[in-house]
């Protein structure tokens, strides 16, 4: 039992020193929250991506390969790091100087944090994978996976390989290192979700900010019920979510490390789910710069071709390791990708009603749980300077703009080719698309309030 566990912490902790390698080999400024929390998602997806690219060349999916790659690219990364004179500094004692520094209020919501986490670790303990889409998919692949040693496990249906195997490669890494339980790895993406949001939030305001929105992203009903989920919806929105930060930070400040991070970031949302939003984000991108007049500026179009080709490709990737099972897609399948003759032809009976009804269900489904705070964001824009909504808040208010506006064409286009029972049974799949906007709704909150107060104190300038 003891080696067990301390098999898995070797291996988790491997994975998280993988993405600080990662981090400290593009040179990223960060502090402690955003090592922990980059590195440690940023390690997940090079394990489990590594892994899966190792297995299409027969690499046994056992204890000692598992550990010898963890440990050979931590080595190697290592080892690039020294060469290229990249010091090290992950100060754990920071932790009790920054409790020692805060305020009783901070301390509270600090409290409150650590108790949401307590709470759903001793959760992912006590109860075992329960959630059917995990029993039935994703720890029924983790388990095939070790039992067969290859990704290539026997199956018999195209549903069992349809979607990425990230998700699942996680929870086998953990079977190998002798857990019985892996469900408790979603705390930890918990973890490096909220100290994500922190180090964001406190890299553009201030410390109390930063824990305030912390505590309120923790405490959100919605991301709480995911971390103790073993599904793909957390995981794929802390990609998602950190890879919008690091690409805000990129349009705003024009630095080229935070530019690769987001890239990879989004790639390996893409290795999670098998959902086109990189594609979004690409025209996003393109809008931003042509906007900024920088599209043909400063290696632009290279920055647009890298980010198009390392999604591509892990797509493709992904495309191959479904056709190597030769299973013909069941309708369900057939029918997403037979939609387009269908559309146009349903474009001469469209009516209002299927206007209204994509803005009703996006409003009931995604804007109103945080309707309040985008309230407040509309007063503080028409009460206040423009100057408010600059730099990063401007991007970040943009993609939250373009992200509802992508969801309404998506809900649209099923309005138009569905039927009204499969319309109605569409608002249960906006939820993973709700999860990431709800938290950049919370992120940009607390920045323009800070932003807002900070010019009543300080005058006009920002």
């Amino acid at each position: 039992m003891m080696l067990s566990v301390l098999k898995q912490i070797a291996f988790i902790l491997l994975m998280l020193f993988l993405g600080i390698n990662f981090l400290r080999l593009l040179r990223v400024k960060a502090g402690v929250a955003e090592k922990l929390s980059s590195g440690f998602i940023l390690g997940i997806g090079f394990s489990t991506f590594g892994l899966f690219l190792l297995g299409f060349f027969g690499y046994k999916f056992i204890f000692q390969n598992v550990l010898f790659f963890l440990l050979g690219v931590n080595v190697l990364l290592t080892l690039l790091n020294l060469m290229l004179k990249n010091k090290y500094s992950l100060d754990i004692f920071s932790f009790v100087r920054f409790f020692k520094s805060i305020d009783l209020l901070e301390k509270v919501l600090v409290g409150g944090i650590v108790f949401f986490l307590l709470t759903s670790l001793i959760r992912n303990l006590y109860w075992p994978v329960w959630v059917w889409d995990a029993v039935q998919l994703y720890d029924y692949r983790a388990k095939s996976i070790v039992e067969s040693q290859s990704i290539f496990f026997p199956t018999q249906s195209y549903y069992d390989i349809f979607y990425p195997l990230l998700t699942s490669l996680l929870h086998s890494i953990l079977y190998v290192a002798g857990s019985t339980n892996p469900q408790y790895i979603y705390t930890f993406v918990f973890l490096a979700l909220i100290a994500g949001v922190y180090a964001f939030v406190g890299r553009l305001s201030s410390r109390k900010v930063a824990i305030v929105a912390s505590f309120a992203v923790s405490s959100f009903p919605l991301v709480y019920q995911h971390s103790i989920q073993p599904l793909t919806n957390l995981t794929y929105s802390t990609f998602l979510v950190l890879g919008v930060f690091y690409l805000i930070i990129w349009l705003s400040k024009d630095r080229s490390m935070d530019f690769f991070v987001a890239t990879f970031l989004f790639s390996f949302a893409r290795f999670t789910r098998n959902e086109p939003i990189w594609m979004y984000v690409f025209v996003f991108m393109a809008i931003c710069l042509i906007i900024k007049k920088k599209l043909l500026r400063n290696k632009n179009i290279l920055y647009l071709l890298a980010f198009f080709v390392m999604n591509y490709l892990v797509g493709l990737f992904v495309i191959e390791y479904n056709e190597w099972y030769h299973l013909s897609p069941n309708k369900f399948f057939t029918d997403q990708f037979g939609f387009i003759e269908q559309f146009v032809s349903s474009l001469n009976n469209i009516n209002l009603s299927w206007l209204l009804d994509p803005l009703i269900m996006i409003f009931r489904s995604v804007v109103w749980k945080v309707f309040i705070l985008i309230l407040f964001i509309i007063m503080i824009f028409f009460k206040s300077s423009r100057r408010i909504f600059k730099g990063e808040v401007f991007f970040l208010s943009c993609f939250l703009l373009w992200y509802l506006f992508v969801l309404f064409l998506g809900s649209l286009f099923y309005r138009v080719i569905s039927k009204d029972v499969e319309f109605k049974a569409l608002s249960g799949s906006l939820e993973r698309f709700t999860l990431v906007w709800q938290i950049l709704v919370f992120v940009l909150f607390f920045l323009v309030l800070f932003r807002f107060f900070r010019q009543k104190n300080h005058g006009k300038k920002i």
